[in-house]
This record gives C-alpha cells, sequence and structure tokens, in this order.
C-alpha cells in the first residue's frame, strides 16, 4: 500500500467568508527542503468559516489525491492543527445515529463535508495527527516546521487574494469593490 504524509491548513477572513486553504504531500515520509514552499497547494473557498475551511482543504487534498492514485487505496499521514479534524472519528457513530441532525433537529452546517471524510476514511487509511500551531521556533519539530511553512502559505495568499480598505470596501487585486454586508 502506498503511504503519503499530508499537510494541510487554512486561513479565512473572516469578514468576506473567503478562505485559502493548502496542502503539502510528501510521498512517504516527511523532509524539509529549501524547496518545499514552491509545492504547496493552494485553492480559494467562498463563503467558508475557519472549521469547514480546514475540512474543505483536507477533502481537496485527498480528492487529489486519489485521483492521482485510483487503482489501490492508500495509507495517508495528515498532519492539522484542526482539533475538529482529529476529532471526527470518534465523533462519527454519534453524528450517524443522530443523523447529523442538531439537539433541535436542524441538519449540522457541515453534515456532507462529515460524509464526505467518512467515505474517504472508510476507502483509506487515514492517521490523524494533531499539531500545535503557531509554536515559537525554538519548540518547533521538523513536522511543525513544515506545518509552519503551509500555515505562512496560506496566510499570504489569504493576504494577497483579498484586503480592506479603511472605507468598508471589500477590494480584491483585480480592482472590482464590492460593499461589505454590515457585521
Amino acid at each position: 500500500m502506498q503511504t503519503y504524509s499530508l499537510f494541510t491548513d487554512g486561513s479565512v477572513n473572516n469578514q468576506t467568508k473567503i478562505g485559502v486553504g493548502g496542502y503539502l504531500l510528501f510521498d512517504g515520509v516527511p523532509c524539509k527542503t529549501s524547496s518545499l514552499a514552491k509545492t504547496i497547494h493552494t485553492k480559494k473557498f467562498n463563503h467558508t468559516s475557519s472549521t469547514k475551511l480546514e475540512l474543505q482543504t483536507l477533502l481537496w487534498a485527498l480528492e487529489q489525491l486519489t485521483e492521482e492514485k485510483t487503482c489501490a487505496p492508500i495509507s495517508v499521514t495528515v498532519y492539522t492543527d484542526s482539533q475538529n479534524i482529529v476529532g471526527l472519528p470518534s465523533r462519527r457513530s454519534a453524528l450517524e445515529d443522530k443523523n447529523y441532525l442538531t439537539a433541535k433537529h436542524k441538519l449540522l452546517n457541515n453534515h456532507e463535508l462529515y460524509k464526505q471524510f467518512f467515505h474517504l476514511a472508510d476507502t483509506h487509511v487515514l492517521q490523524l495527527v494533531k499539531l500545535k500551531g503557531h509554536k515559537p521556533t525554538i519548540q518547533r519539530t521538523l513536522l511543525d516546521d513544515i506545518f509552519n511553512l503551509v500555515d505562512q502559505h496560506v496566510r499570504h495568499q489569504l493576504r494577497h487574494l483579498t484586503c480592506l480598505s479603511f472605507d468598508g470596501k471589500h477590494v480584491t487585486h483585480s480592482g472590482e469593490s464590492t460593499e461589505q454586508a454590515p457585521s
């Protein structure tokens, strides 16, 4: 079975609900080289939140990987700082038993994403590793350093994707301007 190491992270502008997710994939054991930043894949997501974006990014990365490797199941060690993702396997039976409904019988916001995640988890071997984000440099391991690269890259991409002007208008780098919804 082919093994991979996958680092995922996301960054959201909570005012615009625009996020950038990114991943870095290693065939086998992760290693640090000077050209890692060039191999980080990023994608823009609209109408998202931080919890949703972390899951959207992971699903996107896994779908990209499985499209390339369609012949057999794969084993992926996922490195993330998302407690929601790491906790999903232990929450699965409760979510399914309740048909993804809240106590007030409304569907959970991310129910479709949870279902997609569980489908991929049934198809492939996923090991989820929670990393603490934003550690001081002196406390970082190799895994933390690699994750930090992904974190910095998605933050940089989000900053360059959109910016807010002082007059309350949302301005994109293409020069388009739209009014922000009141908070």
